[in-house]
């Protein structure tokens, strides 16, 4: 087998996750599932859910430019295979798009991967080249938002009101603010939801007034409380939310990155501990991702990403374990 192979790439993450994150059964449905995706795929995470004991783990897989024709050909999916073949179109506001994240849930749902494109083509050059280029520019006229609205149009999702929803969540960010990523739940497992989750990049100071604007219906003083004791030295935040047709849903969480991540890392340490200690997360959960991060010790091509996340049903954590070619 080629080392650089999508499955080798995922069977060298997997070697080093142990139980507590990927179980045995988990990790053949992963392996089973690696086999029937392109064998040329450069970036794989794994989802590990860490209140289920390492029992639900999901794969996502990123798309390039450069994989579409491989991807759209050989997929089963007529939904993945019709954005895709969108996304290549000359002249679409879609091919603003610089990569697209495809997350398979292996919970006994459809098998359909939830699609999840960067709408935002400068994100990997910071915020600073993404204020630049559209300072003093009409919302409008934004790469990002004209690639959700042709995420809409493709979709036909009744494209007029989402566009008028979309434009209010855009012209609600502040100076350094930006929408990074979306996702339609009408392309999602059985695709009925009504909504569309949003991953919302803003400085620290501006996530309430923003929530606020969009109308979030959750507890805006408890997230507030959960960024300082979990990211207390943060100075922007990543949070996702779920935007419906007036409002957005309760449920929100907040990402924690690591790139390269090694075991002294004094950050991570805190921030599991007190994950812990305010049982968000197991201690079997913990040390299984300190082994990982161990085992992991420091490779440029590793990165460790915590999601904190509240919703109605309840409270979690999730951890994506991941492996790419090169840190873009």
């Amino acid at each position: 087998m080629n080392a650089s192979s999508t499955a080798a790439r995922l069977g060298a993450l997997l070697v080093d996750c142990p139980e507590a994150l990927v179980s045995l059964a988990a990790r053949r449905e992963v392996e089973r599932l690696g086999a029937t995706l392109d064998p040329l795929l450069t970036d794989l995470a794994l989802e590990c859910h860490l209140a289920s004991d390492g029992e639900r783990v999901d794969l996502t897989t990123r798309i390039h430019p450069s994989d579409r024709e491989r991807v759209a050909a050989a997929t089963g999916s007529s939904r993945l295979r019709s954005f895709l073949e969108g996304w290549a179109t000359p002249g679409s506001a879609l091919g603003a798009i610089p990569f697209v994240d495809l997350e398979y849930d292996l919970d006994g749902r459809a098998g359909e991967p939830w699609i999840g494109p960067t709408i935002e083509p400068r994100q990997l050059s910071g915020v600073g080249a993404i204020h630049d280029a559209y300072a003093g520019k009409p919302v409008a006229s934004w790469d990002s938002y004209r690639a959700a609205n042709a995420m809409l149009e493709l979709l036909s999702q009744e494209s007029r009101s989402w566009q008028r929803r979309l434009l209010a969540c855009f012209e609600a960010l502040p100076a350094y603010g930006c929408i990074n990523h979306l996702g339609f739940f009408r392309q999602r497992g059985d695709g009925n939801r009504d909504a569309i989750r949003l991953v919302v990049s803003t400085p620290r100071r501006a996530v309430s007034p923003f929530l606020r604007s969009v109308g979030w219906s959750g507890d805006d003083e408890r997230f507030a409380a959960l960024l300082d004791r979990f990211a207390p030295y943060a100075g922007r935040v990543d949070f996702d939310l779920d935007v419906e047709r007036v409002g957005a849903g309760p449920r929100i969480s907040f990402y924690l990155e690591l790139w390269s991540p090694r075991p002294a890392s004094s950050a991570l340490r805190q921030v599991l501990d007190d994950l812990v200690t305010d049982a968000w997360l197991s201690p079997r959960a913990a040390r299984g991702l300190r082994e990982w991060v161990a085992a992991s010790n420091g490779r440029p091509a590793r990165f460790l990403t915590l999601k904190v996340l509240e919703e109605p049903s309840g409270r979690q954590v999730k951890a994506y374990l991941g492996d790419v070619r090169a840190i873009h």
